[in-house]
C-alpha cells in the first residue's frame, strides 16, 4: 500500500473513532436539572479530551448560559450520561481533513477523488 494512502486510511480510522466533536448535538435525559429541557438537543462546543467519564465539552442551556459538562456521568444530569445523537458523515470527516491539511496538495486531491467515488 502506499504511504499516502495508507496515512489516509490512519486518518479516516481515527476520524470515525472520534466520540465527540464541536458541532455535534447531545439530548438532555430525564434526569437532567431545571436549566434543561428533558428530550432537547443541545449543540455542543469547546469539546476536550475523553478522560473516564467521555469527553468534556459546553453546552448552552436554557437560559442562555454555557454550561460545562461530561458526556458520561454529568453532574448536571445527577451523574448520568447525555445522549449522543449526532455524528458527521465520513464525506463531511473527510473534507474536515481535506481542510485541516491544505498545503499537501497531494492528499488533498487523494481524498476528493475518494469523496467523487461516494
Amino acid at each position: 500500500m502506499p504511504p499516502l494512502t495508507r496515512w489516509i486510511l490512519v486518518r479516516i480510522f481515527n476520524l470515525n473513532n472520534m466520540e465527540l466533536q464541536n458541532g455535534m448535538k447531545v439530548i438532555a435525559p430525564a434526569t437532567c436539572n431545571a436549566y434543561f429541557t428533558v428530550g432537547k438537543s443541545y449543540e455542543v462546543f469547546n469539546v476536550e479530551p475523553s478522560t473516564n467519564y467521555g469527553a468534556g465539552f459546553e453546552v448552552i442551556n436554557d437560559f442562555g448560559e454555557p454550561t460545562t459538562c461530561l458526556l458520561k456521568q454529568c453532574r448536571h444530569l445527577n451523574d448520568y450520561n447525555w445522549v449522543l445523537i449526532s455524528k458527521p458523515s465520513l464525506k463531511e470527516q473527510l473534507l474536515t481533513l481535506t481542510k485541516t491539511t491544505p498545503n499537501d496538495m497531494e492528499l488533498g486531491q487523494a481524498v476528493r477523488k475518494l469523496l467523487n467515488n461516494e
